[in-house]
């Protein structure tokens, strides 16, 4: 131990530091020396693979906090809460947010009927029986109450062990969360973040699923052959959702066996729950 506290002058000073006068401790220094750069060295890659370990700990974590608006909807003389262009987007973009992510565990949906819609249509396609309506995600919810509500889902996703929260709610509130305040009906923000504890502070990385008409438009240039499956999958449930004339539920039990017909591939359905 004698020799480890004389250590830190001999590094600093460089070389074997001061002169030979002290001649003994200064050949022990000689001896020793060459042994520092490995000591720091080890003691460096154990930090390392410490960190490495750690961070591949949180990544097996990886959580989502995902907000969307509601799809569009008629103000009168509606057949639907939503537009039956909105039924199918829900219904697509609820497989298509959990493959960019991961299966949803809880939707936390506005009380108007177009967002509880919005909310029924996505669950059903990705098979979350789950939905909790709450009215701090109405429109003219305060900031405070939008704040207080985030941070008690984020604290019960945390108990629960969560892994993806998703909420269905109007554009005050999207913007209100600090995502941009002109947002189409359907678009969806996901938050990628390595624990809940990043979401508040919003130490995430932010994706954006826009709505199926506008992928599909983009995808058309992009990716011809994805364009051809997403193109055929939404004509073919476009079809159904214009005309039919029984219920919703009716309406998303064809949308079942349609999805079996076209034998849509396993990565756009999840398992059930």
């Amino acid at each position: 131990m004698r020799y480890q506290a004389a250590l830190h002058p001999v590094v600093k000073n460089n070389l074997y530091g001061f002169g030979r006068k002290k001649a003994s401790i200064f050949f022990i220094y000689k001896k020793f020396l060459p042994l520092v750069p490995k000591i720091l060295q080890n003691s460096k890659e154990n930090a390392t693979v410490k960190q490495i370990d750690a961070k591949l700990q949180r990544n097996t974590m990886t959580i989502f906090f995902s907000v969307s608006r509601h799809e569009p909807y008629d103000r009168y003389g509606a057949k639907y809460p939503i537009t039956p262009s909105g039924i199918v987007d829900a219904w697509i973009s609820g497989s298509e947010l959990e493959k960019c992510s991961c299966p949803v565990d809880v939707i936390y949906a506005s009380p108007l009927a177009r967002a509880k819609a919005t909310a029924a249509v996505r669950g059903k396609s990705i098979n979350c029986r789950q939905i909790i309506i709450n009215n701090a995600l109405y429109e003219n919810a305060l900031p405070e109450e939008i704040f207080e509500f985030c941070r008690q889902i984020i604290a019960d996703a945390q108990n629960k062990k969560y892994r993806h929260i998703h909420l269905v709610t109007h554009q005050p509130v999207i913007a209100a969360m600090g995502e941009p305040y002109s947002t189409s009906p359907g678009t969806i923000y996901i938050q990628k973040a390595e624990s809940w504890e990043d979401i508040m502070p919003r130490k995430t990385e932010v994706l954006k699923l826009a709505p199926t008409e506008e992928r599909l438009y983009a995808l058309q240039f992009e990716n011809p052959r994805e364009y051809d499956k997403l193109a055929a999958r939404y004509n073919k449930l476009a079809d159904l959702a214009k005309n039919h004339e029984g219920s919703l539920e009716d309406l998303l039990t064809m949308f079942v066996q349609a999805e079996s017909a076209l034998q849509v591939p396993t990565a756009f359905r999840t398992a059930s729950r």
